[in-house]
This record gives C-alpha cells, structure tokens and sequence, in this order.
C-alpha cells in the first residue's frame, strides 16, 4: 500500500539553454555527468609522461570521440498511466489517450504518473533513465524530472521497482497541462553512434493528460451500530474516533479519483436480528439511508459492529447485493 500524499516529486525548471526535451542530470551525477575530467574536458588515459593530454600529430593518435546521450535500444513504451485511485491510461499501444478513457482525472488532486515497458527476449539488463516532461498550461517554463531504474525484465504494474513513476501535487493538475516521456541509455556512447531507428519517446510531442474542470466529491457516513441479542451480554458500539475517521477518510480517497472526500459519523444504530450472515443489517442499513432526515442520496453508508454472536464466518465485511 502507498499514500500519494506522501510522494512528492522534485520537478525541475528546463531553461532556455537546456536541449529540447532534456534536463540536468540525474541527483547521483550518472546522467549529468561529461565523461571527463572536472573542467569538462575529455581524458585519453594515456598517462603520457609529457604531462600532454595524450597523443599528438607526431604520433598521428586520433583524438577522443566526444559522447552523448541516446535514447534506450530495444525498449519499449507499453503504457502510461495517470494514477488518482484508478489507473487511467493516458498512453497506450504507440499513442496517446485522447479520448474514451476508463475514468476522469480531476483537477486539484494529486496523480500518480506510471510508465511500464516492453523488452525482447535478447535484452541486456540495465540501467535506464526516464524523463518526465510536465507542461504548464500557462505558457512558463517546461518542469523535468529524471530518474534511473534497473531493467532486468518485464514491467509490472505492482512494484515501484519495475516502473518509471512520478508523484505530482496538486498544484500541477490543472486542466491543460500537458507531459511527455523519453527515456535514454544510462551509460554515454560515442558521438558516431546513430540513435535507434524507434526512440521510446511517449508521446511523440507533449499532450495533455487531460485533468477536468470538474468538481468530484465522495460522502460516506459511518454508522455505529449496537448490536443486542436477547439474553445475552453484547458489547458496546464501536467508538468510531477522529484517527478513526482519518483512517477511513484516507482509504476512501486514495481508492476513488475525487477532489474531494467527506466523511460523517451517525448517532448509534441498535441492531437486533442475528449476525450469522451480513444480509440483514446490510438491508437494515439500505432501509436508514432511505429514511433518515438529513441524509444525503449521494451518500454511501457504512456500518461498524461487534457482533454478539461471533458474526458470519470468516467474513470481515461485505457490501450490498455482493454475494
């Protein structure tokens, strides 16, 4: 289990000399670093004893190609996904998402940005660094984020370990912003070396990942409930706390892709019908959501109870109408 809240992703600002598409290097200095020595220039190693930096006319030595950055071989983009408590696919099968999508992405809600790959059978475990480029609807500067993940295999959805990913805040959800992933080879290559006849770009230019103007609230009321068999000493109602609310309230809204969550706590329902099965408070419950004054039809009720007589077997909970 993860909480979005707490990834918060360290973009930078691309100026106006960085490449197109690029951005510094990565924090570790892999990605940003020259190849050479600390004034940038380019070392043969040739350790001459002249103290010359390796070879000469004279000795007719060719001097040092120069490296650069290339996009990763033999890797593929499969899919990338906005993530806001449902993975929306905003990249998929070589192109962009534009529409019929799974579900919306409000806007002012923290994203989770994951990428997955496609690698041949041949390929060569290793490092690779991904670029997220996130575009701001009001026309400043692009932002850049970087980062390295061993390739051995497959991606997997599940695993942090096996995806590109990125945290964006709320504040970088607004309606119009637009992105775009590359990802490169690790390790520099000579100058000469041609780029691969695919590059894993996603998408080709920067496209929107298409939050909405739109306002997405979900309300839930949690109900304790009493439960009192004849005859018998029943525990109390659960006593439902603020942590408690706190917790609920952060399950409910990492799981549903909503601007909002609110959450209420009801007066104690007394239940007295057996609860060797789920089936007769869960209608119980249905019948208090019609009935209550100040409920709200857009409301889903909850209901928390120890159960006197043990509860159904091997069941923690249930919803209505699911067997």
């Amino acid at each position: 289990a993860f909480t979005l809240t707490s990834l918060v992703l360290a973009l930078g600002a691309c100026g106006p000399g960085d490449k197109a598409g690029g951005g510094s290097g990565d924090s570790d200095g892999g990605v940003g670093s020259d190849g050479g020595d600390s004034d940038g220039a380019p070392t043969t190693g040739d350790g001459g004893s002249d103290g010359s930096p390796g070879g000469s006319e004279s000795d007719g030595a060719e001097p040092p190609e120069e490296l650069k950055e290339i996009h990763a071989e033999g890797f593929t983009v499969a899919q990338i996904s906005a993530n806001q408590g449902v993975a929306v696919p905003i990249y998929e099968n070589g192109a962009w998402v534009g529409g019929g999508r799974v579900a919306e992405l409000p806007q002012n809600r923290e994203v989770l940005i994951q990428a997955l790959w496609e690698v041949g059978a041949d390929w060569e475990p290793r490092e690779i660094v991904g670029e997220l480029t996130i575009v701001p609807p009001d026309g400043s500067e692009p932002l850049v984020a970087r980062k390295k993940v061993m390739v051995e295999a497959e991606a997997y959805a599940g695993s942090f370990d096996r995806t590109f990913w990125w945290a964006l805040p709320a504040e970088l959800t607004m309606t119009g912003t637009k992105f775009q992933a590359q990802f490169f080879e690790a390790e520099k290559v000579p100058e000469s070396t041609p780029e691969p006849e695919n590059p894993p770009i996603a998408p080709a230019k920067p496209e929107l990942i298409g939050f909405e103007d739109s306002y997405q609230v979900i309300r839930a009321v949690l109900v304790p409930i009493k439960h009192e068999l004849e005859g018998s000493d029943c525990p109390d109602a659960p006593t439902i706390t603020e942590d408690d609310v706190r917790v609920f309230h952060e399950f409910l809204h990492l799981q549903n892709p909503v601007e909002q969550t609110d959450i209420r706590v009801r007066d104690t329902l007394v239940y007295t019908g057996a609860l060797t099965s789920f089936n007769g408070i869960l209608n119980t419950l249905s019948e208090l959501h019609d009935t209550d004054a100040d409920a709200d039809p857009s409301e889903y009720y909850y209901g928390l109870v120890s159960p006197c007589d043990g509860g159904p077997d091997g069941v923690g909970g249930q919803a209505i109408s699911i067997p």
